[in-house]
Formats: C-alpha cells, sequence, structure tokens
C-alpha cells in the first residue's frame, strides 16, 4: 500500500521560506520498514515522482534519508538510482536497523531529533499524517 503524507500548512516549506526571506529547504526522513520485493510494482510512480521533482523541486529538498530499510530495498535502490542527477544520488542514503551514524553523516542530524517511534525523543504528535493512496491514482 502506498501512503502519502499531509503537511500542515503552518510546517510547509514554503511558509517557512517565505517567513525567513530565503530557501529553507528540508530534510526527509522516511522510515523503510516493510519496504521490499512488493516495492518492484510501484516502479512507474517511482520514476514519476523523479521526474516531476527533477522539474519542480530540484533544491528544497537538502536530503532524503531512509532508516530501517530492509537489505532488499537497497539492492532495488540500485535500479531506480541512475534515474536520478548526480545531485540527487548525494540527496539520498538508505540504511537499515543501524542508521545512527548515517544520519548524522548524511543529514546531520541527531537521533534525538526523530520522534519516539523512530528511536528519538521527539513527541510522535509532530509526524505529518500519512493517508492511504488509493488505488485508483496508481501510476501504471
Amino acid at each position: 500500500m502506498l501512503y502519502r503524507a499531509t503537511i500542515p500548512c503552518s510546517l510547509s516549506g514554503r511558509a517557512a521560506s517565505m517567513r525567513s526571506g530565503g530557501l529553507v529547504r528540508g530534510r526527509l526522513v522516511i522510515d523503510g520498514r516493510g519496504l521490499g520485493l512488493g516495492t518492484i510494482k510501484h516502479i512507474g510512480l517511482v520514476k514519476s515522482i523523479t521526474s516531476l521533482a527533477k522539474a519542480y523541486f530540484p533544491e528544497t529538498t537538502a536530503s532524503a534519508t531512509i532508516i530501517r530499510a530492509p537489505f532488499v530495498f537497497a539492492q532495488i535502490f540500485r535500479l531506480v538510482k541512475p534515474l536520478l542527477t548526480p545531485q540527487q544520488q548525494r540527496k539520498v542514503a538508505i540504511f537499515g536497523e543501524d542508521f545512527e551514524s548515517g544520519l548524522k553523516s548524511h543529514a546531520g542530524l541527531d537521533i534525538e531529533c526523530l520522534p519516539v517511534c523512530l528511536g528519538g525523543t521527539q513527541p510522535d504528535s509532530q509526524l505529518c499524517r500519512a493517508e492511504p493512496v488509493p488505488v485508483s491514482m496508481y501510476v501504471e
């Protein structure tokens, strides 16, 4: 099942950039538990998202760090990685269960910055809500 996250306007990058008077780039941390061979069926969606990101959002994401990813997902990512520009390739990193040092070196984040459900100390209530994406919206 695919999920979409909804971010309240008060937390959006655009709002933060407007408040600061400059571009505010985000650091995305994704819990990779449950990713695996079934992810392959969504490769078309990944390609579409990658193309969209290249065209419209090249500089708004400072890094995307996938933590708790199963080994097989890292292998699947090797198939997708060539679709990314060299700059995007540097922005994405995948780590397994032992991710604390990788999170720090790749995203510059201490584990304490994460919500409790990911091993950090921040309240889980600060997470963006995630909802299932309707099957009718899947890319074929």
